[in-house]
């Protein structure tokens, strides 16, 4: 954003609270409408969200309009405070009035004891009971907030005059969204898998083989009386890709953890027993 449009922004603001200061009146009576409860007429308008709370709950149209047309102001200068620090990291002067503009748009921030001054007539305007007590922090939030505008005006004016404007954005720090952190884990995925798979070997047959062979059983593949696994060669892939190379030797002995050939059960039918024994 440039001086020029941040000006044009600045008088825009300027121009549309000329016309909801006319209503001042209105906004104040709205106020004191809505505050229906005894308890409530003895405190003061806090926040700014207690003022959305009115509007929720009243029933009056013109009252509704005129707390709307409050909200929907502030609501305006907080998405235009957005853009504005949106350029880049701001320090000094112009980095603390943006943060003072952000806590006067706070919805929770306490604005009872804020009061407009001289060149501005608002608090004048009310009785010296509402002035004192209950809608001065109301009435004077919108002209505090226009007055740290024309602070950050004339410090972004000062930046631009130095060539320190728009701030140098951090692009350590930058925000990327879901969609490009996908497509940048679904590169890096496949590249991962094209590099695992010209290292690797098809292993699923392996552990069928493996078993048969342990058990010196005469898989169909094979012909001849016997089966001899000295050559044989595995591969088996580890976790990080690597492939390793196994050459397996013939099993003489194997657990026999069944009964014998009488179907009677003895005391070493768990140990290890000759493969001959059972043929």
């Amino acid at each position: 954003m440039n001086l020029s449009e941040l000006r044009r922004e600045t008088a825009n603001f300027q121009a549309r609270y000329r016309v909801l200061q006319q209503q001042q009146f209105t906004f104040v009576y709205a106020l004191d409408n809505c505050r229906t409860d005894s308890y409530e007429r003895t405190r003061p308008v806090r926040c700014i969200a207690t003022v959305k709370e009115y509007m929720q709950r009243s029933h009056n149209a013109t009252d509704k309009r005129a707390m709307r047309q409050w909200l929907d102001f502030l609501q305006d200068l907080d998405a235009f405070r957005r853009k504005l620090d949106a350029e880049g990291e701001m320090n000094g002067p112009l980095g603390q009035a943006m943060d003072k503009w952000k806590m006067l748009l706070n919805p929770s921030n306490d604005m009872s004891s804020l009061r407009v001054k001289y060149p501005h007539q608002e608090v004048n305007h009310l009785s010296c009971d509402e002035a004192r007590n209950y809608y001065g922090g109301a009435v004077s939030l919108i002209p505090t907030i226009l007055d740290v505008l024309g602070v950050v005006q004339s410090q972004v004016a000062m930046c631009c005059a130095n060539g320190t404007w728009p701030p140098i954005k951090d692009k350590s720090f930058r925000a990327s969204s879901a969609m490009n952190r996908r497509s940048q884990m679904e590169g890096e995925l496949l590249g991962r898998s094209q590099s695992s798979m010209d290292k690797s070997v098809d292993t699923r047959d392996l552990r069928k083989s493996m078993g048969d062979m342990a058990t010196k059983c005469k898989p169909k593949r094979y012909g001849g009386p016997k089966y001899d696994l000295g050559d044989t060669a595995f591969y088996r892939r580890t976790l990080n890709g690597r492939v390793d190379e196994i050459k397996l030797k013939p099993v003489k002995k194997v657990p026999w953890r069944g009964a014998s050939k009488d179907n009677i059960n003895h005391v070493e039918h768990r140990r290890f027993r000759d493969i001959k024994d059972r043929e």
